[in-house]
């Protein structure tokens, strides 16, 4: 009895002293515009602040029970044999038996694994004492990648299922390295060597670990309502370049949808964009196919090819594995005057569109109930061939789910837990039901009408106003699209359209994804102005001389600088400085939150050029931004500037050994609070390369009004205000 005694307390010492927390890394708030729910993390709900989405990756510690508690288990009498099934094996060398600070990069003592035959019992570094992930030795065996096991030059395994005998799945001992590798040797003598990371990253997000390949990115989803505005917008004569590309099929897997202007109006333009990204999908409407208000050539016949409104639905539900992405590129289309978004008497059509997902994640939350019966009730859906020469009839749920348990929610079960991997729905399918008893048929039909109300809510769709030339790339499965009623004078319109694979575009993603990481583009070269100008000192120079001088500026200087600080921030592009994504996506993506979150047109502008000169130096960057601007902006943006980079360094300055809170020497100064939100919500949350910015003609108009003011506005007695041209 004093043997067990002694044995539980060292062994309470050794748990204790090994609980280790780490901090929480925080990913970037996004405002309105929300991240699907990580692994262990609630689901998202777009209807209050979007969480603070953080993850945890524990570092594995393990060591083998020798030493105090195989010691003391022996002590007491509970020793067994190795022969016995599923006894915990012992190891003999107590050095073994301790993990330093070198096991998995934790920085302490770690914890304990029991052996047994058929699986190891790991009690993680960080977790409670009662809390223990069990690793099955043939799911360890499985992810062996010694030579024995696989192919060496692709890592696949070599082993046929049946290959492995009982005693290659049952493990006889286990060890970790002082690398703080795992090595297991199984019962038929084989050894293997797993890496704790890795384990690690395969139990907490099984569906992006990987074995074979080197690496493996899933970009995850931005989730988007109303608030999204317009979609993330790319020029044609720009994808020339894979990183150009890259960049397009990012916003197509996270945010599921995106615009494609300049594209060729030709005929079959379209299937070049979607071969370019992906590979085309076949189907019986032809590669490309038309949509008019007229039949497709063949006869076929759809509602789309009338002048009525089209609800929100899914392309072609009713066939067997429905398109993955959708294009459709205008050829000829309407457009208002004066550059007016429609409707206008010129152009009465306007599309819509809507993120199905982020909807469904509303339904979850709103009605659970509901919810499952349109991931569970088998609708049917038809269609007549388009001509009536043949039919195509599918069964699925309204909204389809991952096989999976990947989204776990508190308290949750079953459907509430899955990730949402595809939406049907469209009225013109059909979509009928089978004989439900009553009670639930009518909270069937409750939930499938709470849906549609949902996806047609202003608060959830967007309005796309195509123009020809423009190419609209979305997630068929996701994004569900509408359109409204042709107008009277709309006049001609003609949109041909393709459908393109989604496993060839997350292939290219990671192979773009690869090379991007491999190799840093050059900047393009500094745009520098002529000089100009008579007199040899200014103390020489006349008084027409300086008029004139003036004049020169005002027109080659003054009235063009939007255009200068737009080729300063277009020489951004590329050169990402050890950073996920270039300064130029930085500022984008900083402005496109500041103008989502509701801020003045000042401080938008502010936030898209504020790092303009970090690519030309990196210390006082800020300062000299505000020295720049300071004849446009307040004196509140010009300290916000300034004081920026101090600012920042909360999020990383004690990487280097600094006080991150250095800043808050200034917490009195009256313009403390706006920066430290500003740095928090836009600043330091803007380095997602899946975020789906705006566009930059969307601030072009903001930069020439904000630059457009009289300077030194806010100072009419400022001395600046006289230099080189002149009081305005």
């Amino acid at each position: 009895d004093s043997s067990v005694s002694l044995c539980a307390n060292l062994a309470s010492v050794v748990l204790c002293c090994s609980r280790v927390e780490y901090p929480v890394s925080v990913n970037q708030r996004v405002r309105n515009l929300t991240h699907e729910p990580k692994p262990k993390m609630p689901t998202v709900n777009s209807h209050v602040r979007p969480p603070i989405i953080s993850q945890r990756m524990h570092r594995v510690g393990i060591m083998i029970t020798v030493g105090i508690v195989s010691t003391c288990l022996f002590s007491a009498g509970w020793g067994v044999t190795a022969s016995t099934p599923h006894s915990v094996v012992h190891n003999e060398d107590p050095a073994s038996a301790t993990c330093t600070s070198k096991c998995g990069g934790v920085g302490s003592e770690a914890a304990v694994v029991e052996v047994h035959r058929g699986a190891l019992v790991v009690h993680w570094a960080d977790a409670g004492p009662n809390d223990t992930t069990t690793l099955p030795s043939g799911w360890l065996r499985e992810r062996c990648t010694a030579p024995e096991s696989v192919h060496t030059a692709t890592n696949q395994p070599s082993k046929r299922y049946h290959d492995l005998t009982p005693e290659a799945i049952e493990i006889e001992s286990a060890a970790f390295s002082a690398e703080g590798d795992l090595e297991v040797v199984f019962l038929d003598g084989h050894k293997s060597r797993f890496n704790s990371e890795a384990l690690q990253a395969d139990i907490e997000s099984p569906d992006t670990a990987v074995v074979q390949p080197s690496s493996y990115q899933n970009p995850g989803r931005v989730y988007w309502g109303a608030d999204l505005i317009t979609p993330p917008t790319f020029q044609f004569d720009e994808l020339a370049t894979d990183d150009a590309k890259f960049k397009v099929v990012t916003q197509l897997l996270t945010a599921g949808i995106c615009l494609i202007k300049g594209v060729t109006p030709k005929p079959g333009t379209v299937v070049k964009l979607a071969n370019m990204l992906s590979v085309t999908r076949e189907t019986d409407w032809g590669t490309p196919f038309n949509v008019q208000s007229q039949s497709d050539t063949g006869g076929q016949k759809d509602l789309a090819y009338s002048s009525e409104a089209v609800g929100f639905h899914t392309d072609n539900p009713y066939r067997h594995e429905p398109p993955a992405y959708q294009l459709l590129h205008a050829l000829e289309h309407c457009s208002c005057p004066d550059g007016a978004t429609p409707p206008c008497d010129t152009c009465g059509v306007v599309n819509y569109a809507v993120d199905g997902f982020h909807v469904a994640e509303q339904l979850r939350l709103e009605d659970p109930e509901g919810f499952d019966l349109l991931c569970t009730v088998v609708v049917r859906f038809e269609n007549n061939g388009a001509n009536g020469s043949s039919a195509y009839v599918r069964s699925a749920p309204v909204i389809e789910l991952e096989l999976q348990v990947s989204v776990p929610a508190t308290g949750s079960t079953g459907n509430q837990r899955r990730k949402i991997k595809a939406i049907n729905f469209s009225s013109k399918s059909g979509g009928y039901a089978p004989l439900l008893d009553a009670t639930v048929a009518a909270k069937y039909y409750k939930a499938r009408r709470r849906f549609s109300e949902l996806l047609d809510s202003p608060k959830n769709r967007i309005a796309l106003y195509l123009e020809k030339g423009t190419a609209w790339v979305f997630d068929n499965q996701r994004v569900l699209h509408a359109r409204g009623p042709m107008g009277a004078n709309d006049g001609p319109r003609h949109l041909q359209g393709a459908y393109m694979d989604r496993g060839m575009l997350l292939f290219n993603f990671e192979l773009w994804r690869r090379a991007r990481a491999a190799a840093i583009n050059p900047t393009a070269p500094a745009h520098r102005m002529t000089a100009g100008g008579k007199f040899h000192s200014l103390d020489t120079g006349t008084h027409a001389e300086y008029v004139a001088m003036g004049k020169v500026y005002k027109a080659r200087v003054d009235a063009v600088a939007p255009q200068t600080l737009l080729r300063m921030f277009d020489a951004q592009r590329g050169d990402l400085l050890g950073q996920p994504i270039d300064l130029h996506d930085h500022g984008l993506q900083t402005a496109s939150r500041a103008l989502r979150g509701g801020e003045s047109e000042e401080l938008v502008v502010v936030s898209l050029i504020h790092d303009l000169t970090e690519s030309v130096l990196s210390k006082n960057h800020g300062a000299v931004m505000a020295a720049l601007l300071a004849p446009w902006i307040s004196p509140q943006s010009q300290w916000l500037l300034e004081h920026h980079e101090e600012f920042q360094g909360k999020y990383y300055f004690h990487h280097f050994g600094v006080d991150p809170n250095l800043r808050d020497r200034w917490a009195e100064h009256p313009h403390f609070n706006h920066t430290v939100r500003w740095c928090e919500e836009y600043d330091q949350a803007s380095f997602d390369p899946t975020y789906p910015a705006l566009p930059l003609t969307v601030f072009v108009p903001m930069l020439e009004r904000v630059l457009n003011k009289s300077a030194y506005w806010w100072d009419p007695t400022h001395p600046n205000r006289f230099a080189v041209t002149g009081a305005d």
